[in-house]
C-alpha cells in the first residue's frame, strides 16, 4: 500500500551533533563540576569545555534517559516524580565515580512545569533502532555513547569524555554550510553522530 499526501507541506528537523571522545589521559582537575541543564539544538557551536560536556550529558539523562527508563508512561501522574527518581539515581552514580577524583559534583534540578529545563533535539537519535515488520515495533539495539560511558567498567571513557581539552561535541544543523568546527585529536578517538 503507497499513501501519497496532497497539499500537505513538510519539513524535517535536521539538526547533526557530533561527538568526539579523544583518548590522551588526561589531566584531572580537582574542582567542583557543575552539571547544568542546557538547550542544544541546531547551533552552530562547539562545545569543547569541561562544564560544556558535563551540561550535554546531564541535559541528555534528564532529557532523555530518565523518561526512558522509567515503567511509567509519560501521561501518568506519577511519571515526573519517577524520573526526578531516575535522575537522582545517576546523579549519585556520577558523584560516586568523581569523588574517586577529589570532584565535587553539583546537579541542576530546574523545572518548569513539572519537568526538567534541559532539551537536546531528538536525544533519542543517538540510539539506533530495529524495526520488527511481523510484530510492526521498534526496539533498541544499541545504547548512545553516554548511556556506555555511565555502565559499570567503563568510568575511563566518562573520564576520557569530560576532562580531555581534544574532546567535543559539534552541535550543527544541515540547512545551512558550516566548516567542520571539530578540530579532530592527534590521538586514539571514537566518534559518534547523531543526525535526523
Amino acid at each position: 500500500m503507497k499513501t501519497i499526501r496532497k497539499g500537505i507541506f513538510e519539513t524535517n528537523s535536521s539538526s547533526v551533533h557530533t561527538l568526539v571522545i579523544a583518548h590522551d589521559n588526561p589531566e584531572i582537575p580537582k574542582t567542583k563540576l557543575y552539571f547544568g541543564l542546557g538547550e542544544f539544538g541546531w547551533g552552530p557551536e562547539l562545545l569543547n569545555s569541561i562544564e560544556e560536556r558535563a551540561s550535554y550529558l546531564w541535559t541528555y539523562i534528564v532529557d532523555y534517559l530518565a523518561g526512558e527508563e522509567s515503567e511509567l508512561n509519560w501521561n501518568d501522574e506519577n511519571f515526573r516524580e519517577d524520573v526526578n527518581r531516575i535522575s537522582h539515581k545517576y546523579a549519585d552514580k556520577l558523584s560516586s565515580i568523581l569523588s574517586k577524583y577529589d570532584i565535587e559534583c553539583e546537579f541542576d534540578y530546574r523545572k518548569r512545569n513539572g519537568f526538567y529545563e534541559g532539551y537536546i533535539d531528538h536525544s533519542a537519535d543517538w540510539n539506533t533502532y530495529n524495526y520488527d515488520e511481523v510484530n510492526h515495533t521498534y526496539t533498541r539495539n544499541n545504547d548512545s555513547p553516554f548511556e556506555e560511558m555511565l555502565r559499570d567498567g567503563n568510568e575511563q571513557m566518562l573520564i576520557d569524555y569530560l576532562f580531555s581539552d581534544k574532546s567535543q561535541i559539534e552541535v550543527i544543523n544541515d540547512n545551512d554550510d558550516y566548516d567542520n568546527m571539530i578540530k579532530y585529536p592527534d590521538c586514539e578517538y571514537d566518534e559518534y553522530r547523531k543526525g535526523n
